[in-house]
């Protein structure tokens, strides 16, 4: 339960049906194994003491008698386990017949989830009952949430069968349907669906239920947040294992109205993960990478055609680098000349060496536009630079004002060009310079319109590379290449041969890593120690605790002192469901303190 990760599973066992004591041995075992490899909740599936298809055997008492005694068992012989535990099966009270689940923990009954309609020989459940079960009072209501008093963030709410409102972070989903052919994309794209902003498990029954008109599968899946943890094929092993972010998911799931709960209380123990920690959260495993591209540039070139098509520009004026963000920017640009019914001639390129300008960035410029049929003009900043540099008495030390003037310099120019052809400026600069306030205020800072500001740097690589692997274009795919090769570097000092010897990850660190703090920090919300532990999961064996720990401090403490960067940012589209704009709903005061985050 470090951090807020629960280990859950959910299995079927083989059943038989009408036997509950087999069932109830098969349960007991199954909980024993699950509980032994740390997991925090159990679930069974729908009606399991008994089997969900027994039909008319519902009704006989010697079935109900014997599925009550089999939960009481359960109960009694799983005593000993630190796990609550989900168990379905019919029960009789009050003169009805009821298709239930009941949460066990520490050898008792805590509460009971009836069905909330009636179907066949069930009835639907009675609202706010109050049960007595071996001397105890049970809580008996269709909307129980279960919630753990040692980690409160772990609560759950049960359905059996139908989809119900649950005021809970996650839902716990038992159902004994027939499988058909088209049941499995079905029910994957339902888990998805009910798993947005919640955990989700669905578990269906599975071996020994009737195959008299209908086989039932076995079906097993964990999801979080719209993400499939994990699940067990149809007619597979019917046994599903992950742990659940339960800290993340109570920050997501905003609980409205008064719940009706069921409390139960757990050890507290270490969860040892078994799921995937994303290294590249913004590009993840489980989704197809040339899709992400391909949208995320369509969302880049809309936003910024619907602001040149409002503002009644007649183009576009962009810096040139040859570096990776301004090479998005310009694909960018050309895509949104072609939605405003114009052409590539519309957009002005500019690129403008100065001190450390290398061949090899200047000359990739010089391709990329060529190969992209963009006008290009080279404007040398040198002698400007010098000039200021004369007239504010600056003696051209390498210092900040040495490397800033060149960015505002070439700002200006930018901005000055754009006001004499009536253009937009484009802004380059990404998401993770952003969070870092990697950027020169009031000079790479500002533009007209900013369509990377949304992009993390590790996903502008992977835009140009996607962009590269399907352009028709052989010149126009090599320079891509080359550009995508090109360590990243602010080339501002002065050099003396074809590379910039100015690394940016040699300063400021690597930006996998900083993307993953910005996913992990500013967008979940998680502390320092969290992340750090996660960033040791997720890159065992490429970054060691020390590494790790010397960017992440580095990170919150620019992130947090940066903001000012940030609340004065230019616009720009939001590609994915987190942005840094102020405008967006990312806000904080600029005079904010970094020590907590230390």
């Amino acid at each position: 339960m470090n951090y807020g990760f629960v280990k859950v599973i959910s299995c079927a066992p083989q059943l038989k049906l009408a036997d509950c004591k087999y069932n109830a041995e098969a349960i007991i075992q199954s909980a024993k194994n699950a509980a032994a490899k740390g997991a925090a909740l159990i679930v069974f599936s729908e009606l399991g003491i008994s089997g969900a298809s027994c039909g008319a055997l519902f009704t006989q008492k010697r079935l109900l008698d014997n599925a009550f005694a089999a939960l009481c068992e359960i109960a009694k012989a799983t005593k000993g386990l630190n796990s609550a535990i989900v168990v379905g099966a019919p029960l009789y009270f009050y003169g009805n017949i009821y298709n239930c689940a009941a949460v066990l923990c520490g050898g008792e009954i805590i509460g009971i989830v009836p069905t909330q309609k009636s179907s066949g020989v069930f009835s639907a459940g009675g609202e706010g009952k109050i049960l007595s079960i071996g001397g105890k009072a049970v809580p008996f209501d269709s909307d129980l949430v279960f919630r753990c008093a040692d980690m409160p963030e772990l609560a759950f709410g049960i359905e059996i069968g139908e989809e119900k409102k649950i005021n809970a972070p996650l839902i716990v989903h038992l159902c004994a349907k027939g499988e058909t052919v088209m049941k499995d994309s079905m029910r994957r794209a339902k888990t998805i669906a009910r798993s947005e902003n919640r955990g989700f498990i669905y578990n269906c029954a599975g071996r020994g239920e009737s195959t008299t008109d209908y086989v039932c599968c076995g079906a097993q899946l964990i999801a979080e947040n719209g993400v499939i943890l994990t699940e067990s094929k149809p007619f597979g092993a019917q046994y599903a294992e992950s742990e659940l972010d339960m800290q993340y998911l109570s920050s997501l799931c905003k609980i409205g109205g008064t719940a009706k709960e069921a409390t139960f209380s757990l050890k507290k123990a270490q969860t040892s993960l078994s799921r995937i920690i994303e290294k590249d959260p913004f590009a993840p495993s489980y989704a197809s990478k040339d899709e992400l591209c391909a949208k995320a540039l369509e969302i880049q070139a809309q936003g910024l055609a619907a602001r040149v098509r409002c503002t009644y520009s007649k183009g576009l004026v962009i810096g040139i680098s040859g570096g990776l963000d301004s090479t998005l920017a310009l694909l960018v640009a050309v895509r949104a000349m072609e939605l405003c019914g114009m052409t590539s001639a519309n957009i002005q390129a500019l690129t403008m060496p100065c001190f450390g300008t290398s061949n090899r960035t200047r000359g990739n410029a010089e391709k990329l536009c060529e190969a992209l049929n963009v006008p290009l003009k080279c404007i040398n900043i040198t002698a400007a630079v010098n000039q200021h540099f004369a007239d504010i008495e600056h003696g051209g030390a390498p210092d900040a004002a040495f490397e800033n003037s060149q960015a505002r310099e070439r700002t200006q120019i930018l901005m000055d060009i754009a006001n004499m052809q009536n253009a937009l400026v484009v802004g380059t600069g990404d998401l993770s310079e952003l969070a870092l306030g990697w950027a020169t205020y009031n000079g790479d800072h500002m533009s007209s319109y900013a369509v990377n500001g949304d992009i993390p740097k590790t996903f502008v690589r992977h835009i140009v590379e996607y962009y590269a692997k399907n352009t028709a274009d052989e010149a126009l795919r090599e320079v891509l290449r080359d550009i995508v090769a090109t360590p990243v570097s602010p080339e501002l000092l002065p050099i003396s041969g074809n590379e910039s010897d100015q690394r940016t990850e040699d300063i400021v660190g690597p930006y996998e890593l900083h993307d993953f703090f910005i996913w992990n920090i500013a967008k979940c919300g998680f502390t320092p120690e969290k992340v750090k532990y996660l960033a040791e999961y997720a890159f065992k064996g490429q970054y060691d605790r020390a590494t790790i720990e010397k960017w992440l401090g580095i990170f919150c403490r620019r992130f947090i002192t940066q903001q000012f960067k940030r609340s004065c940012c230019p616009d720009g589209p939001a590609v994915f469901d987190f942005s840094l704009s102020p405008r967006a709903g990312y806000n904080f005061p600029s005079d904010a303190s970094p020590d907590m985050w230390k």
